[in-house]
């Protein structure tokens, strides 16, 4: 094996390795977190109301014994309540944030790994080039102009300035991810067909690369909007949930995909010895 070839699988082992920072898996209750918080704080609120009218009233036509627990109280209730509001609030950014920064991370991450894997195979076929080569090299083409950073902070500042923005962040996070996974799922297809050309041993198990189905943002706003944010819930359960198994596929098919490259290059360090 040449000192090229190890480099270019040190490289793709590396890319692959940086999947613990960049594929975050994010917990499906923490985007609700807020919503429960917000309810907790109605209870507390009310029990702290209720609890001081009891305790400030005798109940028979004296009125208030204590008057000043009354007002305490509600101090207390809504001094409560505007702390769970904040928290509740910087949990909503720090969700915005993770939501477009692991899409940021994710797609500029496998853009660079498929960018090995292919030099890498320039170098292991030589003369002859697979026919799918020139295929492979487009797909990762449209990947690089087409999958383009979003800024998480500009993005969390529109939103706090026009409210409404919010939908149009959960429509490309859901068609953005639609999107890679298609085109994931061509490459996955290429990378195959380039390893059988080159003589490999072993390709890559065969992972559903389309398990995001495509979602009608117009349908989903209006379903929202019937339902007064219920059915919103169930879309940001998509957008956390969608990208938590594309990741979770992506690490089992990266990890047998670099397994297979390396049988390749010893397999032809080996034809070339001889």
């Amino acid at each position: 094996m040449s000192e090229y070839v190890k480099a270019k699988l040190d490289t793709i082992r590396y890319y692959i390795r940086m999947s613990r920072d960049t594929d975050y898996i994010m917990p499906l209750w923490l985007p609700f977190l807020p919503a429960i918080l917000a309810v907790i704080s109605f209870v507390i609120w009310f029990i702290i109301i209720v609890a001081s009218m009891r305790l400030g009233y005798t109940g028979g036509s004296m009125g208030p014994i204590r008057p000043h627990i009354i007002p305490a109280a509600f101090i207390t209730g809504f001094g409560t309540l505007g702390v769970i509001i904040i928290v509740a609030a910087i949990i909503n950014i720090y969700v915005l944030y993770k939501w477009i920064s692991r899409r940021n991370d994710h797609f500029k991450r496998t853009r660079r790994l498929y960018r090995e894997v292919l030099e890498l195979f320039n170098v292991l076929s030589k003369d002859r080039k697979p026919a799918k080569m020139a295929s492979l090299e487009t797909l990762i083409k449209e990947m690089e102009v087409e999958e383009t950073e979003k800024s998480a902070i500009v993005w969390i500042v529109l939103v706090l300035v026009i409210g409404f923005l919010i939908f149009y962040i959960y429509h490309f996070l859901n068609r953005d991810f639609y999107k890679h996974e298609r085109r994931e799922a061509m490459i996955a297809e290429n990378i195959t067909n380039i390893l059988n050309e080159l003589g490999a041993t072993r390709v890559p198990r065969k992972i559903a690369f389309e398990t995001i189905p495509k979602r009608n943002t117009v349908l989903y706003i209006v379903l929202s909007l019937l339902t007064l944010g219920i059915f919103g819930l169930y879309w940001i359960y998509t957008i956390t949930k969608d990208p938590n198994e594309h990741f979770k596929l992506h690490k089992v098919w990266e990890e047998d995909l670099a397994h297979c490259l390396e049988i390749l290059a010893t397999g032809k360090s080996r034809e070339s010895a001889l």
